[in-house]
């Protein structure tokens, strides 16, 4: 049996190796990056005891969020080395969780460090427009974004660009 307890700590796995990412529901990892949501979904596979970690984008460009969240309009299941879908027992989630990340950050990695944001904060500096401190404050508040995770990334990417 599956256990709240265990799809938690699954969860938190996840979270660790993806700390840029926040807890959306109890099987999904997000962050907001502009105009799309970004994250992994670990989906549990209908009739098994198993999961498969999904890279998801959401747009934010809608006018109704409703629409944005409908759908993504990127789902791509992270492959293992021999290129199918990823799943994972539960029960035996320690024994895939180091492949699953070297087949997730392979995969879509990129997309999922911390870099990306801290690449984002930096444009964001030599933009000076008010909608993007927006977007971080919303990221701050309503995501619990961890700002001292980045601080030391951010600085070094102004520095090296002149800010």
């Amino acid at each position: 049996m599956i256990t709240l307890a265990l799809k938690k700590s699954i969860l938190n796995d996840w979270n660790a190796i993806f700390p840029q990412l926040s807890t959306y529901s109890q099987t999904t990892l997000y962050v907001t990056l502009d105009i799309m949501v970004v994250g992994l979904l670990l989906l549990r596979v209908r009739g098994e005891d198993e999961y498969r970690p999904i890279f998801q984008v959401y747009p934010l460009w809608k006018r109704d969020n409703k629409d944005n969240l409908f759908s993504p309009i990127v789902n791509k299941p992270i492959l293992d080395k021999k290129n199918l879908t990823f799943d994972i027992p539960y029960n035996q989630h320690s024994n895939y969780f180091k492949e699953s990340i070297r087949c997730a950050e392979e995969q879509v990695g990129c997309c999922l460090r911390p870099e990306v944001l801290v690449e984002k904060m930096r444009s964001v500096m030599q933009r000076m427009q008010a909608r993007d401190f927006y977007f971080f404050l919303y990221l701050l508040e309503e995501h619990e974004m961890d700002a001292n995770f980045y601080l030391n990334e951010f600085e070094t990417k102004c520095k090296n660009k002149d800010l």
